[in-house]
């Protein structure tokens, strides 16, 4: 069963899970950039939302193979016990670690570093604005800059590029505040940040009408839920048990308390 790109299918037990055979394999390189997917199963992350299966489209991982294809190694840290029944093509498969989410993240990220990584970018799976090519351009930024920064429309972000010599600045940032980005452009002089252009990550009902005011291609989504019987009106009206402000997610996604 696939969604988003990922793949339920049982495998043997063990963690991690290597990427296709039919891609190339850069693991025994050095000076290398991982991306690395911080993310919840897109079907658990719809749950916790409450938003109907509809929306199934624009919680999505970001093209793996298409990434590898690019030079760049993909990594997605996902629910912690999930890591031998999910694939990713593309991909080497996880499990998040910590006790919460900041401390997951610096966990992943210092387990890439001490990999031999010289580069990491950070994205999630709720920016549908992201391209293989902003990533590719994060990962490019890394070469004369120490951080690059994909600020969102709320104060977050939807992207973190950091160099693997650098990975303990997000050490103490308070995530999912909607200041992640002034927090973390706080850590390094001006001139050591690249800010890539501003997107929309999708926290809240709300940002799906914003997405759909931005963007045709959400137009064209809207039409096909029509189509197909199972409408997401959400950006038309916001449900009553969606009224009340709820806490905001920030990239990374928090990992839930999901355990098997």
């Amino acid at each position: 069963m696939s969604c988003g790109g990922w793949v339920f299918q049982p495998m043997m037990a063990g963690n991690p899970v290597h990427p296709d055979e039919g891609l190339p394999d850069r693991t025994t390189q050095t000076g290398r950039t991982a991306v690395l997917i911080f993310s919840d199963l897109p079907a658990l992350d719809l749950a916790r939302r409450r938003w109907p299966s509809s929306a199934g489209a624009l919680i999505r991982l970001p093209d793996a193979a298409g990434l590898r294809r690019r030079g760049l190694d993909v990594h997605w840290y996902t629910t912690r016990g999930l890591s031998g029944w999910v694939r990713l093509p593309g991909a080497v498969i996880h499990e998040q670690a910590g006790d919460d989410f900041g401390s997951s993240l610096l966990i992943a990220l210092r387990e890439l570093a001490g990999s031999g990584y010289d580069r990491i970018v950070v994205v999630g799976s709720d920016c549908p604005q992201l391209t293989v090519q902003d990533v590719v351009q994060a990962a490019a930024g890394l070469e004369d800059h120490r951080m690059v920064l994909g600020p969102d429309h709320r104060g977050g972000i939807y992207l973190l590029g950091i160099r693997a010599d650098a990975v303990d600045l997000i050490a103490g940032i308070v995530w999912r505040r909607n200041t992640d980005f002034a927090q973390l452009a706080a850590r390094l002089p001006a001139h050591e940040i690249r800010i890539l252009p501003e997107k929309l990550d999708l926290d809240q009902v709300v940002d799906l009408r914003l997405l759909s005011r931005r963007s045709p291609a959400f137009l064209l989504f809207r039409l096909l839920s029509l189509m197909s019987g199972r409408p997401f009106s959400a950006p038309l009206e916001t449900p009553s048990f969606l009224r009340v402000q709820q806490p905001t997610w920030q990239l990374p996604p928090p990992r839930p308390a999901f355990v098997v």
